[in-house]
């Protein structure tokens, strides 16, 4: 992320020497930039900085990732040709299939891989040790992607209200950037396939705890001004409260 920064700081000079003034608003977009101690030091250090931290649907958020990264492997990405350089990392207890790509049931049950790891599926757990210390509650924003697709025009609405922007996208703009349609990466497994039911709920297992959590839920109320989708969304038909009594759960 460090780049991004160099690059604003960039924009504001070119400003001032055009302008005669700094730029009133920048945005910096990068998924990476909470995973990153520098990166956040660097955001919490600018006067009056706001944060939008979008949380997806965890299980669906995995599948896509390690959807786009075996995509990325099958397509010979320049990084996926240095195996040991992207190795695999498995749980000592977890007997993995020794794989590489890593298979669906390999990472659900611990194995890290190119970034995939489910420790980082625990959002609350992210914010709270890595953005609230640095940020204060009043500046941060927990935005649902399940409601960014289902309500765009009312999420968006929030955003501009969290930032005092009063002015929304003209008609054109929404009809061509807005709602234009993504490219989705090739589905290499499916949760939902009845012969993924095993995965599926280990992965819910894992999840059970943090995402039914009172502090959790109160959390995610707290920053998103109460927008918030549930977070409790069921995937395939089957949530996070089905089967846990293979979880050890009561």
């Amino acid at each position: 992320p460090a780049p991004y920064f160099d690059r604003v700081d960039a924009m504001q000079q070119r400003s001032v020497e055009r302008a005669g003034h700094r730029l009133s608003v920048i945005g910096i977009k990068d998924p990476r930039i909470i995973d990153d101690e520098y990166a956040m030091r660097r955001v919490a250090s600018i006067r009056d900085i706001k944060l939008i931290v979008g949380v997806r649907e965890p299980m669906a958020n995995f599948q896509s990732y390690y959807n786009y990264r075996c995509t990325e492997v099958a397509q010979g990405a320049k990084w996926a040709k240095n195996h040991a350089a992207n190795k695999v990392v498995c749980p000592r207890a977890y007997n993995h299939s020794g794989q590489w790509p890593p298979t669906w049931r390999d990472v659900v049950n611990g194995c890290k891989w190119v970034g995939l790891d489910r420790e980082r599926l625990l959002f609350a757990d992210i914010i709270r040790r890595d953005v609230l210390p640095l940020v204060p509650p009043s500046r941060v924003l927990v935005v649902s992607l399940e409601g960014l697709a289902a309500k765009p025009r009312e999420t968006y609405q929030l955003i501009f209200d969290f930032h005092g922007i009063h002015e929304f996208f003209q008609e054109e703009v929404w009809r061509t950037m807005v709602s234009k349609p993504r490219e989705r990466a090739h589905s290499f497994v499916d949760m939902c396939d009845e012969g993924n039911r095993e995965e599926h709920n280990t992965l819910a297992c894992f999840l059970h705890q943090n995402f039914h959590a009172k502090s959790t839920l109160e959390l995610y109320t707290a920053l998103s001004n109460g927008f918030v989708q549930s977070i409790e969304t069921a995937s395939c038909g089957r949530n996070y409260m089905v089967d846990t009594l293979q979880c050890g759960l009561s």
